[in-house]
């Protein structure tokens, strides 16, 4: 799958980027799709994000990492998805939107929130800051009451956000967020210092959801629910002049690997020198963690190495605090990912190498074979008076090429 986008926020030259998505097909082999997707480089003359389903032994994404590479755009991949990881793909996918229209995130936390609580989630936004999208993601954002809080503690609320220029606030499916013009102009003007996006649960509207699960027979998120409380998370994206640029390479797509991770941050162009922090929290593909630190290399660069031993997915949460040019705080995080596999090295697949199109082009002979056009009734009877059934033949391949 791919998508063109063209954001609303834009540069002078329109912004366009392409997104592809693949995962795993059931019925082909490792790389199943990968030449496919090579096909649309030549159209895309900016940025190219592509975002893998799956381990990295099912997608073996050499070519999708070739796709990407050299473009500004970047890979990434989910691994094996788990129960901790519900709101990952949606993540990613806002992280990729970000890229697209030029926004760094600011932090990007989840958690679960029952009836009676109330969360405040903590952001900081500084003078480079222009504006600023907090977007709530959740299953049942309808269930939430969401308000942002100014540093100097006045709210902003669905019913007032309008009355300020360039607000708004948005509820689609599954999320609901503010989109803000610093500074805000309420009280004596909110832009630097530490906001809060505060969340609480309506009981009322929260029956109402589990009622309409209940009506669908869902029971397993109405258990996950009632055990944990409600999922979310918060997101919180601005489109500033202090940047963070993350990337991972590497020397070989196979175990044994090293990965290079690099951070760039630059304020209005500049480096960030020796006035921030950066550290990346590491998830290896059998699922422990741990935390990089990632040494000032050159004015504003950060970089480590890793040698894997594993393979899977290696995915880095790179995390970076500090201070503007006028002594603010700030933050900056972006998730990147690397993967290596056994035989990662091949070549990846081609049109003419690929399991896939070797699987479609049999079973489009096999279907024409079998046509009415081509099986005449005289000799549809003479195979059956053979022992051949044409019927149970035809359900076999049909079988076959749809992979059941």
């Amino acid at each position: 799958m791919s998508r063109v986008m063209s954001p609303e926020r834009s540069s002078e030259r329109p912004i366009r980027s392409a997104i592809v998505c693949t995962r795993p097909s059931s019925s082909a082999g490792p790389g199943a799709g990968t030449d496919t997707n090579c096909r649309l480089a030549p159209s895309c003359n900016e940025r190219v994000y592509a975002i893998g389903l799956g381990t990295a032994d099912q997608i073996q994404p050499a070519a999708l990492t070739a796709l990407t590479n050299g473009t500004g755009g970047y890979l990434l991949l989910t691994g094996e998805l788990g129960a901790t990881d519900y709101f990952l793909l949606a993540k990613y996918y806002l992280q990729v939107l970000a890229g697209v229209t030029n926004e760094d995130i600011v932090t990007d936390p989840q958690g679960a929130i029952v009836p009676g609580q109330k969360h405040r989630v903590d952001f900081r936004l500084a003078e480079t800051d222009i504006s600023s999208d907090v977007i709530l993601l959740s299953p049942a954002p309808e269930a939430i009451r969401f308000t942002v809080e100014t540093p100097a503690g006045d709210l902003i609320t669905p019913a007032n956000v309008t009355a300020f220029p360039g607000s708004n606030f948005v509820v689609g499916r599954n999320v609901s967020y503010y989109r803000l013009s610093l500074p805000v102009p309420i009280g004596s003007g909110a832009a630097p210092g530490q906001w809060h996006a505060i969340i609480d649960v309506d009981e009322r509207l929260l029956k109402r959801y589990l009622a309409r699960l209940e009506k669908d027979k869902l029971t397993e998120p109405i258990r996950q629910i009632v055990t944990h409380g409600v999922p979310y998370s918060v997101s919180v994206h601005t489109y500033s002049n202090l940047r963070l640029r993350a990337s991972v390479s590497q020397n070989s797509l196979e175990p044994g690997a090293t990965l290079y991770l690099r951070a760039a941050l630059t304020e209005y162009g500049l480096p960030v020198q020796r006035r921030a922090r950066v550290r990346a929290e590491l998830k290896r593909p059998d699922g422990t963690m741990t935390t990089l630190d990632l040494p000032e290399a050159q004015p504003g660069v950060f970089e480590t190495s890793l040698n894997t031993s594993l393979g899977g997915v290696y995915q880095f949460r790179v995390r970076a605090n500090g201070r503007t040019l006028r002594r603010r705080p700030f933050t900056r995080e972006q998730v990147v990912t690397g993967a290596v596999w056994r035989g990662g090295n091949n070549p990846p697949p081609s049109s003419v190498t690929d399991p896939a199109v070797a699987h479609a082009k049999l079973c489009a002979l096999l279907e024409c074979l079998l046509d009415a056009n081509v099986l005449r009734p005289e000799l549809i009877d003479r195979l059956r008076k053979n022992g051949i059934d044409v019927a149970v033949l035809q359900r076999c391949i049909k079988r076959f090429c749809s992979g059941g």
